[in-house]
């Protein structure tokens, strides 16, 4: 077990690291290549045929050569973990309770979308493609609930 706290940093650290990450969905820390965004684009058809084929070889090319996630794969590689969906990561936790009772290194949650209470009311995540890490408050209705990671020890921390 390690010190809850070390998610907080490892959020930070990628949110302070931005400019080099980009978000593609199934991607989980790895990077961009334009053969790995093909193989994601196949595996993903259906999510990706959202987008014109220009649109897609904009977005390829603002990410080509970036470090690439999707929502689960930041959590799990914030929390030291290899490349869990969202549903996976969620299961992980414990103490599961509304956000505003979450303490800092908590998985915040919605249906279909993870990210990262680092404490103060705000959150860590990334959630579509031609964005990168984000740092934002926690309005109301961003996540529906939140919990602690079994793998990570709170008892240091609070929800401030």
């Amino acid at each position: 077990m390690f010190p809850a706290y070390d998610i907080v940093k490892r959020a930070l650290n990628w949110y302070q690291n931005r400019e080099d990450v980009a978000y593609w969905m199934g991607a989980k820390g790895e990077t961009l290549t334009m053969r790995r965004m093909q193989e994601l684009v196949s595996a993903y058809s259906d999510y990706f045929s959202k987008y014109t084929p220009e649109r897609l070889a904009e977005l390829m090319a603002w990410s080509k050569g970036k470090t690439g996630f999707d929502c689960s794969g930041l959590v799990s590689v914030c929390a030291g973990l290899k490349g869990l969906s969202s549903w996976a990561l969620w299961d992980k936790t414990v103490n599961r309770t509304t956000v505003r009772n979450c303490k800092a290194g908590s998985f915040l949650w919605r249906p279909g979308h993870i990210g990262i209470d680092i404490g103060y009311g705000y959150f860590i995540d990334i959630a579509a493609e031609g964005q990168t890490v984000r740092l934002l408050p926690n309005r109301k209705g961003t996540f529906t609930n939140g919990g602690e990671y079994t793998g990570a020890d709170y008892s240091m921390m609070s929800n401030f």
